[in-house]
């Protein structure tokens, strides 16, 4: 049973990022105990929403990325079947066009948005800080974030009880030989990854060892 147990987790864990298959894998065969979830999402479908209001990540379609990555995590590492899962991002840039992205949308309330797309429970991601902080021949990406989690029918902020819950995501530093191996676009997308990662680790229990860059 135990060696049934190991080939699943070695199979699981393929799916991760990078280099994350081998931390988690080590993690687990030193039996090093698991983080419990920050807090365990009670009611599906989840939106998770993302916002970047000063368009710090460079690019509008990261947020979508984001969001259904942060999904995905969830899904794959619940402890629970989730028959009803996560809102695609698509309705929700869908309903932001309907609405109005410069006008109504940005001030419509989060339940309420939640409530039009058939959401239970609504994780809301704030970019608070992202850059690349350029060097010569030298990227190192790092991004801030704020993660808060609304329930729909209350329209009552669920985690934390105040304020939000900070993420900081620091990433190695990355050389621009200006080949396109280490572009501020690809610096970019892997800062989205990462915090997709660190966000969702929120909302299930996992080991503390992070994806090596």
């Amino acid at each position: 049973m135990r060696h049934t147990n190991l080939v699943v987790l070695l199979l699981v864990t393929l799916l991760l990022p990078g280099c994350a298959f081998f931390g988690y894998t080590a993690a687990a065969v030193t039996g090093a105990p698991r983080i419990p979830a920050a807090y365990k999402l009670k009611v599906f479908p989840v939106l998770v929403m993302v916002d970047d209001p000063d368009e710090q990540l460079g690019s509008a379609g990261l947020t979508s990325q984001i969001a259904e990555m942060v999904g995905f995590y969830i899904t794959e590492n619940i402890d629970k079947r989730i028959d009803e899962d996560f809102i695609p991002a698509q309705r929700l840039s869908a309903l932001a066009d309907r609405l109005g992205r410069e006008d109504v949308f940005p001030k419509t309330p989060i339940d309420v948005i939640g409530r039009e797309l058939g959401a239970k429970e609504v994780v809301c991601v704030v970019i608070e800080s992202a850059k690349l902080d350029m060097a010569p021949g030298m990227l190192r990406p790092q991004a801030a974030v704020s993660v808060t989690v609304v329930d729909v029918e209350s329209g009552q902020r669920v985690y934390p009880e105040s304020g939000s819950h900070r993420l900081e995501v620091k990433l190695k530093p990355m050389h621009d030989d200006r080949a396109g191996r280490a572009t501020s676009r690809l610096a970019s997308q892997k800062m989205a990854e990462d915090i997709a990662l660190k966000v969702s680790k929120l909302f299930y229990k996992h080991w503390e060892a992070e994806p090596r860059r």
